[in-house]
């Protein structure tokens, strides 16, 4: 999920405290910013820290004039025959296709695991906003086949684009007779999204302020990684107990725009409700069922049909383009 997301996920849950919500009342926000903060925490650790931590031992930078496919193809060859030789994980890194200030080059990877191969195409000029500038050269359309010579696993989605800013890194593992699994950024949803740092944080809550504090930080933060196993990558949750991350319930991709609007609106929700509940002059009459009835589940129900709708008419225009 995004930012917001889990920032407003840290808020819905500091205001499930009627303890935190009086002393906010009263002037001290206190609970409700550590439980903003870890909330947020995870990701913020992931991205500003073990990210620029991770150090890749094999990298592909493409050339922006001439764009081989071949390039990225041999960059994962050779970490897939270092990961069988040495049978320790190679880190390799893939690195944007920059043309201009706010041009770039798509390319992708389609990880096939039915027939053991990886594939590499050059895509589009597009935005740094991912929009597509120009979709007509020469260069487009260029590819590259890898053939895999033992069985292919995967930790995410079999097609990866490459596409502006920063590009992603890969862990590329042996595993004896199973074959070659291959692991998307893997510095992410490690130890910043299990157990233990949510244990860590309640104490040190406990600790520097009180039970509630404990209560708000642990929750907060376990909150977060729960929120994440709705997608597909999942999160380390028992590290240092075990070292993989596990699949996620694949309901939704963390980039649904739709999904974390619902999300955030359900939380959004849920604070009113709870400033409500502990509110000494109600600003409703409404029980719990008719609150979330009214203002949660009939919005996102108008919001869906009105996405359908404007899906089928997309896909109208789509068919009349093409014929």
């Amino acid at each position: 999920m995004k930012g917001i997301v889990h920032f407003l996920g840290g808020i819905a849950w500091t205001s499930m405290s009627s303890h935190a919500v009086k002393a906010a009342g009263e002037g001290n926000p206190f609970y409700f910013i550590v439980g903003g903060i870890c909330g947020l925490l995870p990701d913020l650790l992931d991205f500003r820290i073990n990210k620029f931590l991770s150090k890749s031992d094999i990298i592909a930078v493409p050339d922006p004039l001439n764009p081989d496919p071949d390039v990225i193809s041999a960059a994962f060859d050779a970490a897939i025959s270092k990961a069988m030789f040495t049978k320790k994980p190679v880190l390799l890194k893939l690195y944007t296709i920059r043309l201009a200030s706010d041009r770039w080059r798509r390319y992708v990877i389609h990880f096939n695991t039915k027939e053991q191969r990886i594939e590499v195409e050059i895509g589009e000029v597009i935005s740094t906003s991912r929009n597509v500038i120009d979709n007509s050269d020469k260069i487009k359309g260029r590819k590259a086949i890898l053939r895999v010579p033992c069985d292919l696993r995967l930790d995410y989605f079999s097609e990866i684009s490459v596409e502006a800013l920063d590009g992603p890194q890969f862990i590329v593992s042996c595993e004896g007779n199973k074959g070659i699994r291959i692991g998307f950024i893997p510095w992410h949803r490690k130890w910043t999204h299990g157990i233990i740092l949510s244990a860590c944080l309640g104490c040190l809550g406990w600790v520097i302020y009180d039970r509630t504090a404990c209560f708000i930080m642990a929750g907060a933060h376990a909150l977060h990684w729960l929120l994440d196993q709705l997608g597909y990558l999942g999160s380390n949750i028992y590290f240092p107990l075990s070292s993989r991350r596990f699949a996620g319930m694949k309901l939704t991709s963390s980039d649904s725009t739709l999904a974390n609007a619902v999300i955030s609106w359900f939380f959004c929700i849920f604070i009113f409700w709870n400033l409500s509940l502990y509110s000494p002059v109600k600003p409703h009459s409404w029980n719990i069922v008719q609150f979330f009835a009214f203002l949660f589940l009939l919005p996102v129900f108008v919001i869906f049909f009105i996405a359908k709708l404007l899906q089928k008419y997309g896909d109208k225009q789509n068919k009349k383009v093409m014929v």
